[in-house]
């Protein structure tokens, strides 16, 4: 009895084994099958899924390019407009009806054009926040009205901008391709973005400030003297102003942001965006030349700034509000955006750039446009920064 029942355990353990290595053989056939039968059908998704991604790409690009089209005619009438020609054309003309030869009829392509007509009360609400998010045109005729009128008024010389009275021959300098900015326009501008972010009362996806041009000038007057005597240094109330927030108007005190935009004028001659980046300590420049010789220029240019920075931070209380950093007064990084970045191929639109830059970038958007959009940018600052005035 022994012997037999040693023979059977015997027996059924190797019926065991066997049944094991069945299984497993089969378990490995079916996964192989499995996986020979997954790969056309993962493949077939990914051709469909390529294609798809391709055609609304398509799709998106031949949208924009329709929306941009239609903004450049009206651009275009409304600097016709502003220099006085062809003004005898749309004599008795109210603007609807100039829209609406351009565009056709309201009812049949109001919701391709990105325009609403209200033909009662004889008023068109421009929907430019489909298009561009960022630069809204006015949305009145009466603005469009009033800057015709203005323009073509030989008694009428300047209009305020609320902090800046101009003549007409700055519009046009603004309007017109490759020609150089002034701190004037960039300064209108940029008090435009603050202000409309203040109004509309919208946080951006990153907390930051926007500066004006006379922060870079006064911070490279004071460099002499902080060489001399940088432990002593005081600031003055003109650059202390600045980080307490009450300088430039509209701008956010420095302890509730993380990230300052400012424009640098280099020399008269170039104009960069540079992102002051208070938690990282480091200044990014934004060029729209950019090149490894003008890099280091940019660089040695930015030094004060980039040394002075510290000191006047600790002095102005800011590290009081952020206990969570350290108040070091070791000179920022300066660095370059290695990144591809948007570059002018137009001589003298370094200026359109840099505010676009600034514009883009405080709002948290990417910098996704070219050369051939800058004289479109250049149309819609001049009657926004006209709207100043209404």
């Amino acid at each position: 009895m022994e012997k037999t029942e040693v023979v059977e355990n015997m027996v059924k353990s190797q019926i065991n084994t066997v049944q094991a290595d069945i299984q497993a053989e089969f378990k490995v056939t079916r996964v192989e099958k499995r996986e020979v039968m997954d790969k056309p059908v993962k493949s077939h998704i990914e051709t469909v899924k390529t294609e798809l991604q391709a055609e609304f790409k398509a799709e998106i690009k031949a949208l924009r390019d329709e929306f941009t089209n239609k903004l450049d005619v009206i651009t275009d009438l409304l600097v016709h407009l502003i220099q006085g020609k062809n003004e005898k054309e749309w004599e008795g003309k109210d603007i609807p009806e100039r829209i609406t030869s351009v565009f056709g009829d309201y009812e049949s392509g109001a919701a391709k054009s990105g325009f609403r007509m209200d033909r009662n009360s004889k008023k068109v609400t421009h929907q430019l926040q489909k298009v561009n998010q960022l630069s809204p045109l006015p949305s009145e005729e009466q603005i469009v009205r009033q800057f015709s009128a203005w323009t073509s008024n030989p008694n009428a010389s300047r209009c305020n901008l609320e902090i800046f009275d101009t003549p007409k021959e700055w519009f046009m300098d603004l309007m017109t391709s490759g020609t150089w900015l002034s701190d004037s326009h960039v300064d209108v501008f940029l008090y435009t973005v603050r202000k409309r972010a203040n109004l509309q009362s919208q946080s951006s996806s990153q907390c930051c400030t926007i500066l004006d041009t006379a922060f870079w000038s006064w911070m490279n007057g004071r460099w002499e003297d902080f060489q001399n005597n940088s432990k002593s240094c005081k600031w003055d109330s003109d650059l202390r102003d600045y980080p307490l927030g009450k300088s430039p108007k509209y701008a956010r005190r420095w302890s509730e942001v993380d990230h300052l935009y400012l424009p640098i004028n280099i020399n008269n001659q170039h104009w960069v965006a540079v992102c002051a980046d208070i938690i990282r300590r480091k200044l990014t420049v934004y060029n729209s030349m950019r090149s490894a010789t003008q890099d280091e220029f940019i660089s040695n240019i930015l030094k004060p700034m980039a040394t002075m920075l510290p000191s006047l931070l600790v002095q102005s209380g800011f590290y009081e509000h952020r206990p969570e950093l350290s108040p070091l007064i070791t000179p920022f990084k300066v660095v370059h955006l290695a990144d591809n970045i948007p570059q002018q191929i137009v001589s003298g639109d370094c200026g359109v750039f840099m505010l676009n830059y600034i514009e883009y970038l405080s709002s948290g958007r990417p910098l996704s446009f070219v050369q051939a959009d800058i004289q479109l940018f250049r149309k819609k600052m001049a009657l926004e920064m006209f709207a100043l005035t209404m």
